[in-house]
């Protein structure tokens, strides 16, 4: 049988051990894949429900951040609205003041101005009525002037009528005492005419004093009305300067309280929307910072979890390759 076909030494065993060999390798290699792919779908869904937790932590963080932003907007907002309410209040309340001390003054110097009125009043008709009385009492004497004056030159007339008309009897009677009684007649009326000159001279001036008397008077009398009247224009216009100086520093006064007082409660409104500000910021940090260390921590968990699944991972495909290598030389 020198045809035969020869078996290698070892023959159909080393043939078959070979391919036990080979299907246990394949078998391992799926195994391990198996184990990757379990360990690839674990690590997976960890992190994919971590992201979910850390997706969570941080929209709970935002609303939170919202709902403390939103309700630290409406303390800030209510605090804004109470200082304004409060500056409008006391402000309106100054107005109502300064508005009364304003009418004050008003009335006051409407008072003064209608009394300084009436005395001014007062005073010129005193003047009208006292240069009247001495206008009147000054007519009086000169009228009496003017009349003694008329009597004497109507007596002196009489009695140089009454000679006149006995001089003419005396020519009548004789012709020779025609000229001396002419003469004498003359003389009569030039004396006579002598005398109501210096008589009217007189008068005139006695009226004249009269009358300049009256002037002076009249001059004097006016002039301490103006000097009492602007006198009394003086006062009132230092009485009304007094006053509106007083309602001034009043006025000022209550300004300068109104001032001080919004700016003290706008310091105070400051300050505690400043706290509530540094409240908020405090608040979003220490939940940003816890929420930080609880993303670390998830984060460290899926890490470990990771490390120790591959780790087991890696056992086990070490155990497989140890067990196919067993199995590989038993065979």
């Amino acid at each position: 049988m020198s045809d035969a076909v020869q078996e290698p030494e070892g023959g159909i065993d080393n043939t078959l051990a070979s391919a036990f060999a080979q299907v246990r390798q394949q078998l391992a290699e799926a195994e391990v894949d198996d184990v990757v792919e379990a360990v690839a779908k674990d690590e997976a869904d960890e992190e994919a429900i971590a992201e979910q937790t850390i997706d969570a932590v941080l929209e709970s963080v935002s609303e939170d951040h919202a709902v403390e932003e939103a309700f630290a907007a409406d303390r800030i907002a209510g605090v804004v609205e109470t200082v304004a309410e409060d500056e409008a209040i006391e402000e309106a309340f100054a107005a109502e003041k300064v508005g009364g001390i304003v009418e004050t003054v008003a009335e006051d110097h409407a008072a003064e101005e209608e009394a300084a009125a009436e005395t001014i009043e007062t005073v010129v008709a005193n003047v009208a009525e006292d240069e009247a009385i001495e206008d009147a009492f000054a007519a009086q004497k000169i009228g009496a002037i003017e009349q003694a004056v008329a009597a004497d030159e109507a007596s002196l007339e009489t009695e140089a009528s009454a000679e006149i008309d006995r001089l003419a009897d005396v020519a009548a009677a004789n012709e020779d005492n025609e000229p001396a009684a002419l003469n004498a007649a003359v003389e009569v009326v030039e004396t006579v005419a002598a005398a109501e000159a210096i008589e009217e001279e007189a008068a005139a001036e006695s009226i004249e004093s009269i009358l300049e008397a009256v002037a002076e008077d009249h001059a004097a009398e006016e002039e301490a009305a103006v000097e009492t009247l602007e006198t009394l224009v003086e006062t009132v216009a230092e009485d009304e300067a007094i006053e509106e100086a007083f309602a001034a520093d009043k006025v000022e006064g209550i300004v300068d309280t109104v001032a001080g007082d919004e700016a003290a409660e706008e310091e105070a409104a400051s300050e505690t929307i400043e706290t509530i500000v540094e409240t908020v910021a405090a608040d979003e940090a220490a939940e940003d910072e816890a929420a930080a260390e609880t993303v670390e921590s998830i984060v460290e968990a899926v890490v470990e979890d990771e490390v120790a699944e591959e780790s087991g991972a890696a056992e086990d495909v070490e155990d497989i390759a140890r067990k196919t290598m067993e199995a590989n030389t038993e065979g």
